[in-house]
């Protein structure tokens, strides 16, 4: 009877440490830990600066917003986001939408990539005081002339090819003929200019760190 009893225990000892087994690992993926990280700090967007501060605090600063799907997306902010930038703009509550495929593209309504400029016309800007939003930091600055003499006309194919600086400064920070952007970890947002205007927003990161995240 003791022997029986002492087997008995046994089975039970084992089998319990079968199911608390510490080498079985309960760690979210990658992609699951960027989702949840980036759920953390999305909420619905009340205008265009809250939607470019989450975006830089999520594409910029952290990329957890790569992982994030169109859909979800489009329901927490509450606000139109594409897959593609060849379908017609739509309108969006705050005045600007989102163009998300390998990248991310804040676009102002009823403009697109494709939207075409007129020469030697400035367009109307994101910001009509021509200053960054505050919680911004000071930009990397490049004088367009000075880049192009570098590295060759830019590729952008459309008017930006033939901005220049004025001769004539206008009130604010951003001016004619230069370029803003700002750097993280070979991550990048730059606000394009055209003619002292910024008309889109654009975030990007390297291929490989697609690659390397897994998302």
């Amino acid at each position: 009877m003791l022997v029986i009893l002492s087997l008995a225990g046994c089975g039970v000892q084992e089998g319990g440490s079968h199911e608390t087994d510490p080498n079985k690992s309960t760690n979210p993926t990658p992609k699951a830990a960027a989702i949840n990280r980036c759920r953390k700090l999305l909420h619905r967007v009340s205008n265009q600066n809250d939607l470019i501060q989450q975006m830089y605090q999520t594409a910029l600063r952290d990329d957890c917003l790569y992982a994030m799907d169109l859909d979800e997306l489009q329901r927490v902010w509450d606000i139109p986001v594409q897959d593609d930038w060849k379908k017609p703009a739509p309108v969006s509550r705050i005045g600007v939408w989102v163009e998300k495929s390998s990248d991310f593209v804040i676009y102002p309504n009823s403009v697109n990539f494709r939207t075409e400029y007129e020469r030697d016309i400035q367009p109307k800007s994101m910001f009509a005081d021509n200053y960054f939003p505050s919680f911004l930091p000071r930009p990397i600055v490049k004088d367009k002339a000075e880049e192009q003499a570098k590295y060759g006309p830019p590729t952008d194919g459309v008017i930006l090819d033939y901005d220049y600086k004025s001769n004539s400064p206008q009130p604010g920070f951003i001016q004619a003929g230069y370029s803003y952007s700002w750097k993280h970890d070979e991550r990048t947002m730059e606000a394009v200019n055209l003619y002292g205007s910024i008309i889109r927003i654009e975030f990007d990161r390297r291929p490989r760190q697609e690659a390397q995240r897994g998302y």
